[in-house]
């Protein structure tokens, strides 16, 4: 569907209201692409804390675990 607007698009000729209106039509599908992603992590997230009672994030140094002489073959 989002390639077949793009394709309208491009076909478009430029400076019409052919061209606006498949602009915004694309637009329009990018928009819900980007709302069914963000949907997806706020129910999948939902689910997580239902599940556990605690989530924490951890902020790891990978550069410096990688680029450590001893442990580096355990990470590349």
């Amino acid at each position: 569907m989002l390639a077949k607007a793009q394709r309208k698009l491009v076909k478009a000729p430029k400076g019409m209201v052919i061209k606006a209106k498949a602009l915004k039509i694309v637009k329009h599908i990018h928009e819900q692409i980007v709302n069914k992603c963000e949907d997806f992590v706020k129910k999948v997230s939902l689910n997580l804390v239902k599940v556990y009672d605690l989530i924490t994030f951890e902020d790891l140094n990978l550069r410096g675990m990688i680029n450590e002489p001893l442990s580096s073959n355990a990470y590349s």
